[in-house]
Formats: structure tokens, C-alpha cells, sequence
């Protein structure tokens, strides 16, 4: 009964020690295969000795994206410029997280320069966006680099049908994870 979101300074310090939990486990496991993966991590976790050991084990193809939450590289600027550069010197994609459509208009995402920039699919948000202005979307997307986009909690097929109409073509959610064993499904027919 315990609401971790209610007190988001708490639930930030136990997401760093998930982190290191996380690092350690990874670390001492190695990679199991070279399939792609990810971790959400905090900034201040690519400082540790538990990261600099989890960088040790995973070299080569094994590197995951890492991904930063907007909120982290925003409030520590300088920090996440240092780590952001650090982690693309050792061959680490890093991702910006916890977008929405709103966070491409109010602010020039594209100039913190990852690699990839990861937004929440809200549908309110876009609509509120276009009724604003039709071709203010599009606008932002081209600016951050419409490459660059991943498209996140992608449900239903509207989404994939709205993003890739504004140049979007990278997709991640529950919608898609179906997509994708269908079509595996059917080519092991």
C-alpha cells in the first residue's frame, strides 16, 4: 500500500539503488547473448564502481542503449552532458526518456544530442498540438531528427498510423510486441 510515486525525491534514491542492484547482477551474469537491450539508469549510477564493473563485462555488440530521463538531464545539465559523452566514447546509444508530444514543442530536445529520443504516445497531446497548429508536430520531429524518434506505448494501431505520417519510424510497446510474434508466428508457417 505504498505509493512510490507519492514522494518522487524517495522514489529517485531507490532507483539508484535498484541501479546498482541491477548493475551488479548484470555485471556478474555477463551477456548472455547479443540480443539489444536497454537500462533505464539515473545519471549519478554511471558514476559508480558497480557501473565502471558493469562496463568491464559488457564490451562490443554487447553494449545496451542507455537510457536518461528528461527530468535527470535537465536538472544537472552539466552532468548529463559528461556522462552523455563518456557513454558515446565507450560505444553506448544513449536514448532520452520520458518525453510526451508537449516536451518536442516546449523544448529543443535535438540539442542535447542523443542518439535517440524516446516519446510517450498521447493522443490528447497530438490532437491539442494540431489543433494549435496542423504542422507544429512535424516541425518538432524534423528538428530533434525524425530518425532519432522512438515512438513508446504504442497500443494500438492508430499510433503507428499518426507517427509514421509525421515521418516517425521506430516503435516500442505492447502493440508492437504483438506485431512482431504474429509475424513471426506466420513465417514459421
Amino acid at each position: 500500500d505504498i505509493d512510490l510515486f507519492a514522494k518522487p525525491a524517495l522514489f529517485h534514491f531507490i532507483s539508484r539503488i535498484l541501479d546498482r542492484c541491477m548493475l551488479r547482477a548484470l555485471a556478474a551474469s555477463g551477456p548472455q547473448s547479443v540480443k539489444p537491450i536497454s537500462l533505464n539508469l539515473n545519471i549519478g549510477s554511471l558514476f559508480t564502481p558497480e557501473f565502471r564493473r558493469f562496463d568491464q563485462v559488457w564490451q562490443g555488440a554487447a553494449r545496451p542503449v542507455i537510457e536518461i530521463q528528461i527530468v535527470d538531464a535537465l536538472t544537472d545539465t552539466e552532468a548529463f552532458a559528461i556522462a552523455r559523452d563518456d557513454l558515446r566514447a565507450r560505444g553506448y546509444p544513449v536514448l532520452l526518456d520520458g518525453l510526451t508530444p508537449m516536451h518536442l514543442s516546449a523544448i529543443d530536445v535535438g540539442g542535447l544530442q542523443t542518439d535517440l529520443i524516446k516519446v510517450a504516445w498521447s493522443g490528447p497531446q497530438i490532437a491539442a498540438l494540431r489543433q494549435r497548429d496542423p504542422d507544429l508536430l512535424r516541425r518538432c520531429i524534423e528538428r530533434a531528427g525524425r530518425d532519432r524518434i522512438v515512438l513508446a506505448r504504442v497500443e494500438a494501431e492508430e499510433a503507428i498510423t499518426t507517427a509514421a505520417g509525421l515521418g516517425v519510424t521506430r516503435f516500442q510497446g505492447y502493440y508492437i510486441d504483438r506485431l512482431m510474434k504474429a509475424m513471426a508466428a506466420k513465417r514459421r508457417l
